[in-house]
């Protein structure tokens, strides 16, 4: 009888411990999905100025 508390109690901890886990990554890939959205809007924000400044600097010239 102990022996199968044992077991049933160490497949609720692997099982736990792999629900957590499992959230773990899904949380990080979010978080870098989060990111990586952020740096692209950084980036495109950038782009779409230094697009601008080359415009004014060709109608001044």
């Amino acid at each position: 009888m102990t022996n199968s508390l044992e077991k049933d109690l160490f497949q609720e901890i692997v099982i736990t411990d792999y629900e957590q886990a499992m959230a773990g990554f899904l949380f990080l890939t979010q978080k870098i999905k989060t990111v990586a959205q952020e740096k692209l809007a950084i980036g495109n924000n950038n782009y779409e100025i230094l697009t601008k400044v080359k415009k004014r600097i060709k109608i001044c010239y």
